[in-house]
């Protein structure tokens, strides 16, 4: 047994049954997946960010539902279609400055993205991703 699954939250026995219970109690499932779910007009880059981001911290094994992991594999295939979506539509004129910015959230948008499609399996890049570079504040907390 790894160090991280000895020490991890999720690691108890009785987790994943407190964690359906939590899921079912609150509908956060049901939330989630009518947020994604809906018009991709509405939807923004940020959002498809917090989205992906959600859904890895949910995703793991042991927390997010057996029952419903179907859904997260379709979840996660939603936010990559949105994702292809929103870097097609035409873009406003900007500054130097920013187009740097935009093209940094880009970036880290389209590294959570697969990192979340290679957490539920479906993807099928080979080379080594590590953790996106904007998360480090949050890991190191």
């Amino acid at each position: 047994m790894s160090e991280e699954s000895t020490i991890a939250p999720w690691a108890h026995p009785k987790t994943h049954e407190w964690f359906e219970t939590i899921f079912d109690r609150s509908g956060v499932l049901l939330r989630l997946s009518e947020e994604v779910y809906r018009d991709s007009s509405q939807i923004e880059l940020p959002q498809i960010r917090l989205f992906a981001s959600l859904l890895m911290l949910l995703g793991r094994d042991g927390i997010w539902p057996a029952s419903q992991k179907n859904e997260l594999v379709k979840m996660a295939e939603r936010l990559s279609e949105l994702l292809k979506e929103k870097l097609k539509e035409p873009r406003t004129a900007m500054t130097i400055e920013e187009h740097k910015l935009q093209g940094q959230l880009v970036a880290e948008a389209e590294h959570e993205v697969e990192l979340l499609r290679r957490m539920v399996g479906i993807s099928r890049r080979l080379n080594k991703l590590g953790q996106p570079t904007s998360w480090k504040g949050f890991w190191n907390a």
